[in-house]
């Protein structure tokens, strides 16, 4: 038998042939071709909607705690500005900025390490990880600010 497209000869049992990929006749019995009407009744697979990883969640929650802990951390210093203006020798500022910036400091690291330790576990991707370790060094940033801010307090 010849392919009826390209003309190459083909076995007779042949599906496919060789020259061209086409169908041959046998083909055509074997392989039937979907009807309009069939096709309208596949429904295409929902498509899978990502949902976020633990780790990424936790990362997110160190971030809050960080941003959360800076802007109170910058209010608590403007108060303790304005306290030295009208009261010299006051540090009641200063002891608010060290228990806000060691609170929240603890928890951005904790949640930083916290995050990036289940993404690990989880297997994430790589890109995955990313955002857990950044918190986790912003965290430890943090806390050595901390650490610096409470060591001047005593100098």
């Amino acid at each position: 038998m010849y392919c009826k497209y390209c003309g190459k000869e083909v076995d007779n049992d042949a599906v496919i042939c060789p020259g061209c990929g086409k169908l041959t006749d046998k083909g055509n019995q074997v392989v039937k071709p979907v009807s309009a009407s069939s096709a309208s009744n596949v429904q295409p697979k929902a498509q899978k909607k990502e949902s976020l990883s633990k780790g990424t969640i936790l990362a997110l929650t160190a971030f809050f705690c960080y941003a959360v802990g800076m802007m109170l951390n910058t209010i608590v210093t403007l108060i303790g500005v304005i306290d030295k203006l009208y009261v010299p020798g006051s540090t009641a500022g200063q002891v608010g900025v060290l228990i806000v910036s060691g609170i929240f400091s603890v928890l951005t690291i904790a949640f930083g390490i916290t995050s990036f330790v289940i993404s690990c576990i989880e297997k994430d991707s790589l890109y995955k990880r990313i955002f857990p370790l950044v918190m986790m060094i912003v965290g430890i940033w943090y806390l050595i600010y901390f650490i610096c801010a409470f060591s001047l307090l005593f100098i």
